[in-house]
């Protein structure tokens, strides 16, 4: 899988995606919640505040492997939560986050990055970028930069993942503070916390130490 090479470029790297008869549906808003299927059965609790995404289902073929993807989520203000469930045809194991970092969030130990990004209005007008084209289509404005962490999910085969992708509009990515960071962090902890609380059933043991 394509991952950024700090944060948004897993994504938005993936080019020739074209909207599709969905295949498939990973995702589905049902009343307060964004429930999950496919490769994970979740429940995600929408955000307090946040209004939702309108889902998206597409295809891609990278190579000789067939990618399906269902891309939804949440937005309020400046913060945006991008929730993407994909799927590949590849041999098993193909999805592998080995050596990726690590952070803790909410009692679990998940792999991730973060980092910042400047956006330009020359990136969102090429509409060559899956990420910002989301954005875009929700009427979320990410100029003139944002702040994100991601973190993934790999279901135990190796075919399927889903990411959770924060973001934070900023105005200079060289002068976030360490106490924005904090406040950043906490939000999104408290979000990974709903869902966890939200999926008391769910197997998580195989994310943590």
């Amino acid at each position: 899988m394509k991952h950024w090479p700090i944060i948004i470029t897993s994504l938005l790297s993936i080019l020739g995606i074209q909207p599709a008869m969905a295949e498939h549906q990973y995702l589905l808003v049902d009343g307060e919640n964004l429930l999950v299927s496919g490769p994970f059965e979740l429940v995600i609790p929408r955000p307090p505040g946040a209004r939702f995404a309108n889902v998206q289902n597409s295809h891609t073929n990278f190579g000789m492997e067939k990618l399906q993807t269902s891309r939804g989520g949440f937005f309020v203000d400046d913060r945006i939560l991008i929730i993407e469930v994909e799927t590949t045809d590849a041999p098993a194991g193909t999805i592998n986050y080995e050596g990726m970092p690590v952070v803790e969030l909410a009692g679990l130990q998940l792999p991730s990055r973060a980092a910042c990004l400047r956006v330009t209005e020359e990136q969102i007008d090429a509409d060559n970028e899956p990420l910002l084209e989301f954005m875009e289509q929700i009427g979320f404005d990410p100029r003139p930069g944002m702040y994100g962490r991601q973190l993934f999910l790999a279901n135990k085969d190796g075919t399927g993942e889903g990411i959770a992708l924060y973001a934070k509009r900023v105005a200079d990515c060289a002068n976030i503070s360490q106490a924005q960071l904090d406040v950043f962090e906490m939000q999104f902890e408290a979000f990974v916390k709903r869902v966890r609380e939200a999926n008391p059933q769910a197997d998580t043991r195989r994310f943590e130490d």
